[in-house]
């Protein structure tokens, strides 16, 4: 039987399986303690993407949790956040979002960093630091934009 390590129990955690670094993802997410629930966005062939991996945080995301996820991630390029409010419950990541909407976008960045990795933060800290970090808009062109 497979379990979730406790930590992990309330949480979803999805790879978009349109990523270029999909295959990737698999790999690192199988040898690391984090798991991985499923994939999304094969059925999808319409969002905003940005040059490098969106990650859409649930409101209720702990800071520890998502410093795994983005310490897992390290060295696949600029990593991105954005509150998801409309997520499937409130402790979701989703890892190359789509964002379908267009909305802005904030760079993971040392400063943000370390407003994560205070000691004791919370969601709640986590969230307003999300929010009140620098909005950027940094969409890549898609392949038919670019024609």
């Amino acid at each position: 039987m497979l379990m979730k390590p406790r930590r992990w129990l309330a949480y979803t955690v999805e790879v978009n399986d349109l990523l270029p670094c999909y295959e990737d993802l698999l790999e690192r997410f199988e040898t690391s303690e984090i798991p991985l629930d499923g994939a999304f966005g094969s059925n999808t062939s319409d969002g905003r993407e940005v040059p490098g991996l969106l990650l859409a945080v649930g409101p209720a995301v702990e800071p520890e949790r998502l410093i795994e996820i983005l310490e897992l991630l390290h060295g696949l390029g600029q990593l991105f956040l954005v509150v998801n409010e409309d997520g499937p419950h409130g402790k979701s990541i989703a890892i190359g979002a789509l964002n379908l909407n267009g909305d802005s976008v904030v760079a993971v960045t040392g400063e943000l960093l370390g407003e994560i990795r205070r000691p004791g933060a919370t969601s709640t800290e986590l969230r307003m630091a999300i929010e009140a970090a620098p909005q950027v808009r940094v969409f890549a062109a898609r392949a038919s934009e670019k024609e």
